[in-house]
């Protein structure tokens, strides 16, 4: 009787403590979930806070506008019985026009005009999923074990110092960059989950990586290789393994031929098809294709180096990135060689967008690769080998890429085009049309104009450089005046004009729904800085129960 009552009494107290440690773990989650959740508000609310307001005259969003404008109009058309109008599809083909969707559809229940207003909510939409995906970087590096307070900087030095904040209003990349960094962190974080929901939603994050953009079949590569990766290690059988491996292929496949049929609609409308067109701008020499593959980190106008100085950092470090974690460090080479080899292949390598706009969704990976090259570093030599190297990069990051919030992108393409200079080449090379020196320039004249002192012409670009001397031949120079684009980007700085389609008391209160999105962010800025040791604590407490 003794015996069976000390018996149970001992699997009482286990089961007790069991329970303990699972409601511990479910606090711990519920904490950990809070602190990453307020940490992405707070880079919604400083990021909307600089918004311009409207997605409108971004890149190619407002064929993308009318294209979701015409399927919600089917959809109605399909409630009430009546019939379909024919859609001009984006040249993306439709994945990326249904993430967009419930912005665009939202706006029809607001008062005004509703592509007005799709516009102006679809401007949400690279701001949330420039948040999520650098939320999920924080998140993944905490669990690779990296510092807390290391990991709150660096992502918000890599959400603030990289092209990852104007890209944040342009949009374009953001969508893709997301889905690959989810990839990822499906496939090389611990432990990975086998279950058929986990299956399925690792199968969509894939199919999106390389469908939602025409160029994501340059990611194949590194996506291929995570699929490999989380099936291998996966601790089933090679029989139960088979049958997702098989689900999550038909799926990319299935929507990566139903987007491109998609896409091919666009181009017949065009009178053209994407494999004629991608044929026409193939480079015709060898040496032109390493070339431009150098231009991608030496270009004056359009290096990553320049434009996100972190990745420079990052790849310095890649060589004890690879020897402590050899799977992600392939991964993050996969991603950027995918996107540096396939663009080389093209002429267009780059264009009139802030910096090399096609290398935006291989940031994220060489940041996870810097991370776990300093985890093991002692701490004290961190000084040398990551506090100043972050703030070096961070500050250079800030300053180049600050005025590409400050002033639109589209302002340099359109001095550009009304001048004699406007060529591809020069964008690509030409310091002249230097993203980074015309918007400088242009916000200075903003603010010298609105101090009221008064501005002189500005033509641009400047005399050319003749060696020796200019030839009788050469054609006259047109300029321009820079002062006819001295408008800031962000509705915070912009003063009401009367050719602005919001009428002046909505531009008012934007802006002062803005200033409180600034300042509101601010303080929950400060408050993560103050509970940033809490952080690695809860993370902690949940992988000892876990």
């Amino acid at each position: 009787m003794t015996v069976i009552t000390h018996k149970l009494t001992t699997a009482y107290f286990s089961a007790a403590k069991r329970s303990t440690e699972v409601l511990a773990s479910q606090s711990g989650l519920k904490r950990l979930a809070s602190s990453q959740g307020m940490f992405c508000l707070t880079l919604i609310l400083l990021y909307v806070a600089f918004s311009p307001g409207t997605i409108e005259g971004m890149g190619y969003y407002r064929e993308n506008l009318f294209a979701v404008e015409q399927l919600v109009t089917n959809a109605g058309n399909l409630l009430h019985g009546h019939a379909l109008i024919p859609v001009n599809w984006s040249r993306h083909g439709g994945l990326e026009l249904l993430l967009e969707l419930p912005f665009v559809l939202l706006g029809h229940f607001l008062p005004g005009d509703a592509l007005k207003w799709a516009g102006r909510l679809l401007a949400l939409q690279p701001i949330l999923a420039t948040a999520l995906l650098c939320t999920l970087l924080r998140v993944w590096l905490l669990e690779l074990s990296f510092s807390s307070k290391q990991s709150l900087l660096l992502v918000l030095a890599a959400a603030f110092t990289t092209m990852y904040w104007p890209y944040a209003y342009m949009g374009l990349e953001t969508s893709q960059s997301l889905s690959l960094l989810l990839v990822g962190f499906w496939a090389f974080r611990q432990p990975r989950h086998q279950s058929w929901p986990a299956v399925l939603g690792f199968a969509l994050c894939c199919a999106c990586a390389v469908s939602l953009k025409t160029t994501g079949v340059f990611l194949l590569p590194a996506v291929a290789f995570a699929m490999f990766q989380y099936f291998r290690v996966l601790p089933q059988t090679s029989a139960a393994r088979l049958p997702k491996l098989l689900v999550t292929l038909a799926i990319v496949g299935i929507m990566y031929a139903g987007n491109a049929a998609l896409k091919e609609k666009y181009y017949a409308a065009a009178a053209d098809n994407s494999a004629h067109a991608f044929s026409a701008l193939l480079v015709n020499d060898p040496w032109l294709f390493f070339f431009q593959a150098f231009s991608f980190f030496g270009s004056v106008n359009k290096s990553l180096l320049l434009f996100a100085p972190l990745t420079a950092w990052a790849l310095w470090r890649l060589p004890r990135a690879f020897a402590a974690n050899r799977s992600l460090t392939i991964f993050a080479l996969l991603a950027l060689g995918g996107l540096v080899f396939g663009f080389s292949l093209v002429r267009v390598w780059t264009e009139e967008t802030w910096g090399p706009r096609y290398l935006h969704s291989g940031i994220a990976p060489l940041l996870l690769c810097l991370a776990v090259s300093q985890r093991a570093q002692p701490a004290q030599i961190r000084l040398a080998n990551f506090w100043l190297p972050l703030a070096a990069t961070s500050l250079l990051g800030l300053a180049i890429n600050l005025p590409g919030v400050l002033i639109p992108y589209v302002s340099l393409h359109q001095i550009a085009t009304r001048s004699s200079h406007h060529t591809l080449t020069a964008i690509q090379y030409d310091p002249a049309w230097n993203h980074v020196r015309v918007n400088y320039k242009l916000f200075g004249l903003w603010l010298f104009a609105r101090e009221g002192q008064s501005v002189a012409p500005v033509p641009w670009p400047p005399p050319q450089s003749w060696w020796f001397e200019k030839p009788e031949p050469a054609p006259a120079e047109t300029t321009v005046d820079l002062r006819g684009w001295a408008m800031p980007q962000p509705i915070l700085l912009q003063q009401w004009r009367p050719t602005q389609s919001a009428s002046q008391r909505l531009h008012q209160l934007t802006r002062g729904i803005f200033l409180g999105c600034l300042l509101l962010g601010l303080l929950l800025f400060f408050w993560q800085l103050k509970t940033v040791g809490k952080v690695r604590e809860t993370v902690a407490q949940v992988a000892d129960h876990v």
